[in-house]
């Protein structure tokens, strides 16, 4: 579950709005009980039968049997190892107690003694704002799960992201509506442009702001500079891609505010809202090594 340093990189990156987590039961979450067992024959059963062991083992917090599910040679598409995804379970656990995970298995192929699965999961949670309200947030990812075999079942050996994003938001944001438009891969050191567009409630002004962040660990998020929105709601930033041949995030906040005149004529600005995007962005590394040849150029006699 890689989004596990997404969730961790919003705490991060909402240090100021959401300084501390809400641990509440998850009633709006329904989950899926796995499909019978007659559905499915041989390996594809033993497969469908490991996922639902995996959310189980997230769903109920076990950190031993999450971590079993993995190799001990582990290694996800953006160069992390196990010991690294132990950490980022800890800490997004204890950053979001309450969130709940579904993980749906789109389909298995089975080749050289590995099982490819092709897997959606979905996270949702609460968190907790200094201002006491609470905010919900739905994470969503698209990956591609190598496993190999481990006795009657499996483990996971490697995995690739095909995408991923998150959305947070509380008070006026969750009454906006919010797109974020970014590529979902480019080729490294390439410029790109991200599209933050937003309609605000009636009465509500919204700034907001639209950062990359490589992905690292520990996390480092870049510092938020916010702009105003034009005149149509929209907010654009026209950015490169790293040379690093790193993976990135790509972040959009929005602030809400209700500008207000009290009794004593004094003009009161307060955060009335917040939202936070982010969307994952694989970067192509570049390959150095590819030679090109003229197919006209001939060797002379």
């Amino acid at each position: 579950m890689k989004k596990l340093l997404s969730l961790t990189l919003i705490a991060l990156s909402l240090g100021c709005s959401f300084n501390q987590a809400y641990s509440a039961e998850n009633k709006f979450f329904k989950f899926i009980k796995p499909k019978q067992e007659k559905t499915y024959i041989g390996n594809v059963y033993s497969v469908a039968k490991f996922f639902a062991i995996y959310e189980a083992a997230a769903n109920n917090y076990n950190h031993n049997e999450f971590i079993k599910c993995y190799s001990p040679n582990y290694v996800s598409s953006d160069g992390f190892n196990l010991d690294i995804l132990s950490k980022m379970l800890k800490e997004t656990w204890k950053t979001y107690p309450g969130i709940k995970y579904q993980v749906k298995l789109n389909g298995v192929t089975f080749y050289n003694g590995m099982a490819i699965a092709d897997v959606t999961e979905t996270a949702k949670g609460y968190a907790k704002a200094e201002n006491d309200n609470v905010g919900e947030f739905v994470s969503t990812m698209q990956s591609v799960y190598y496993l190999k075999q481990n006795g009657t079942s499996w483990m996971i050996d490697n995995d690739y992201t095909v995408k991923e994003n998150i959305i947070l938001s509380w008070g006026d944001a969750k009454q906006a509506k919010i797109s974020f438009e970014t590529p979902n891969q480019i080729q490294a050191g390439k410029e790109y442009t991200a599209v933050l567009k937003v309609k605000q409630p009636d009465g509500s002004i919204a700034i907001g702001s639209i950062n990359a962040d490589k992905i690292t660990y520990p996390q480092k998020p870049s510092k938020e500079i916010f702009r105003k929105f034009s005149p149509e709601g929209t907010l654009e930033r026209i950015m490169k891609a790293n040379t690093d041949n790193v993976n990135e995030y790509l972040v959009a906040t929005v602030g809400f505010t209700r500008p207000k005149v009290d009794n004593n004529q004094n003009l009161n600005i307060n955060l009335s809202g917040y939202a936070c995007l982010m969307e994952r962005m694989n970067v192509i590394p570049v390959n150095k090594f590819i030679e090109v040849k003229n197919s006209n150029d001939k060797k002379t006699k």
